[in-house]
Formats: structure tokens, C-alpha cells, sequence
């Protein structure tokens, strides 16, 4: 904006030489800056910005797209053919632990708590780790390593597995597991002695803890309702996922991902 100003200066009658009065005047200018605030501050510097994330994040959409469309579709005769060569989410071991036990490979039960497994661990490292032993009396594998060696890095990777919670309930998943449940009792069969191992075989699967135990027929009856109410709510961390039919990781395109859940 531009502020004005006059300033005037009449001469009177002086005692120099006469002439008629003079009148001067003119004009200063100021400058001022002047801030956009409000609907004028959003037009000009965030209006611009959003629309230009906009129009890239539009782009990045069309091009993903496009992608996709490029990968086959219903119309691809390996549709049909996706059948899972691995789980989604079940736990591949490597060709050294395929058959092993890890936890008889770290020298625990399959209920060992982390400390034990640690424990274990640690000691089992002492004893195979190659530095202790005599490289004259290693027997050489086909790869170059020594029986020892082997072990040791079965060790490795069976505490590795075992020692993550995600990677052990996977693994335990995939374990033989015992599911028969008695469809009745015989004559003279104890109901106690009879449901009682059903009922601690499937704890382990259990999310809560602890899990009440069955009791007898001299159990009080309000343990006898906690423990019915803790069995009709039970929560199970038990993965089936290595028994499902496709591998999510195997679709090759979205639509074909949302399809494989359903033909499980």
C-alpha cells in the first residue's frame, strides 16, 4: 500500500527582490508489507501444495494399477494352478533341521520357559562351539564342515526358532499333536481319570495362564464353575496355517490375493 502525503511551504513577501508567492508541493511514498492471512494465506502457499501431493499420489495409484493389470488376471491359466508350495506364515526350516527335534536338539522339554531354554542353550554352545574342539579328529562333512560344526550351527538355529514366541508357536503348531477326545466313558471308568489329560494336553494352546486343572469329584464347586467358564471362552494361539491350500505370498496380483482366504 501506498500511504500519501502533502507538504505545503507559501513564501511571503520578504525583503529580497519581489516576485509573486510560490506554492510547493509534493508527494512522499511509503511502502508496507503486507502478510496473507486467512482464506488469501491458504490460496497461496497450502492450496498449490496439496494439490500437487494429490495429483503425484494419484499417479503412484494409476501406476500400481497398471501393474497389477499386467500380472494376469481370472483369465490366467495359472489361476487356478496357485496351489501353496509353503504356508502363509508357517515356519520353514533349513535342510540341516529338516527332521529334528529342537528342543531335543537344545536338551529341554517342550514346556522349557525362556530361561531354561537360554540356559540350555549356553551350555550346549560351550560343548560344540568350533573353537573347542581338536580340527585332527573332525570329520569332514561334504560342504566342508565338520561334524561339529554341523551341530553347532543346528544349535544356532534351533535356539533361534525357539527362543522367538512367534516362530515357537508356529513351530510347536507344526508338531504331531494328540486331539482325540473320548466320546464317553466305559462301564466302572472314572470321568476324572478319563478327561483330566484331554483337558492339560490342550492347555498348552492356551493364551491365558494359568489354566485350572479339572479336580475330582471332591473339587468345591465354585473352582468346578471357574474351570468350566475359563473352557467355554478358551483362546488359542494354535496355527493351522500349514495346512491351508494356497500361499498368499504366491498371488501375483491384489485380486487374486482377496480370492485365495475364500477357497481355504
Amino acid at each position: 500500500q501506498e500511504c500519501l502525503s502533502a507538504a505545503m511551504l507559501a513564501i511571503e513577501d520578504w525583503d529580497g527582490p519581489s516576485f509573486d508567492p510560490l506554492v510547493l508541493h509534493g508527494l512522499l511514498t511509503r511502502t508496507r508489507r503486507l502478510e496473507n492471512a486467512g482464506r488469501n494465506f491458504f490460496e497461496k502457499h497450502e492450496r498449490p501444495t496439496i494439490t500437487t501431493k494429490g495429483s503425484k499420489k494419484k499417479a503412484e495409484t494409476k501406476k500400481e494399477d497398471d501393474d497389477d493389470n499386467d500380472d494376469g488376471g481370472a483369465g490366467d491359466p495359472a489361476w487356478g494352478r496357485k496351489k501353496r508350495s509353503k504356508a502363509a506364515g508357517k515356519l520353514t526350516l533349513s535342510d540341516l533341521l529338516d527332521g529334528e527335534d529342537l528342543y531335543a536338539l537344545l536338551g529341554v522339554s517342550v514346556s522349557a520357559s525362556q530361561d531354561q531354554l537360554k540356559k540350555s542353550y549356553r551350555k550346549m554352545v560351550l560343548q560344540h562351539h568350533p573353537d573347542k574342539q581338536n580340527p585332527g579328529e573332525a570329520k569332514q562333512e561334504s560342504k566342508g564342515l565338520s561334524d561339529e560344526d554341523v551341530e553347532f550351527v543346528k544349535l544356532q538355529e534351533a535356539y533361534e526358532i525357539l527362543s522367538d514366541t512367534d516362530k515357537r508357536r508356529r513351530y510347536d503348531s507344526s508338531l504331531d499333536f494328540d486331539d482325540e477326545i473320548p466320546e464317553g466313558l466305559e462301564e466302572d471308568e472314572d470321568f476324572f481319570k478319563v478327561f483330566a489329560p484331554v483337558f492339560e494336553r490342550n492347555s498348552m494352546w492356551s493364551t491365558k495362564r494359568p489354566v485350572p486343572e479339572l479336580g475330582d469329584s471332591k473339587t468345591p464347586i465354585e473352582k468346578v464353575q471357574k474351570f468350566y467358564a475359563f473352557w467355554f471362552a478358551f483362546e488359542s494361539w494354535r496355527d493351522f496355517s500349514q495346512h491351508a491350500e494356497y500361499d498368499l505370498e504366491d498371488a501375483q496380483f491384489r485380486e487374486e490375493r482377496r480370492w485365495m482366504p475364500s477357497s481355504e
